[in-house]
């Protein structure tokens, strides 16, 4: 599910202070995109910053590891190993 194929809409009117609004047209120009494509991005771009602080927050309540980033690779391989042999058996 995508919002911007989303056919329902619905116009605000925000109020920014001038140079805000200076930025904002500046970089929608800069990204060569339409200003409320850059608000949509922004929106976007919020929620997502709020979902990997809700994230960070959740890994912060497990013990921490002392796993590498190539032990990580090896249990991953050696699990979807095991997965496919369960499947042949």
């Amino acid at each position: 599910m995508s919002d911007s194929t989303s056919s329902a809409t619905r116009t605000l009117t925000i109020t920014l202070p001038e140079s805000e609004a200076d930025q904002a047209n500046q970089l929608a120009h800069e990204e060569e995109i339409a200003l409320d494509e850059f608000f949509r991005r922004a929106v976007r771009a919020y929620k997502l910053q709020a979902i990997r602080g809700e994230l960070d927050a959740f890994r912060k309540t497990f013990p921490p590891t002392n796993y590498t980033e190539q032990d990580v690779e090896a249990l991953v391989h050696e699990m979807r190993r095991e997965e496919r042999e369960s499947q042949v058996a």
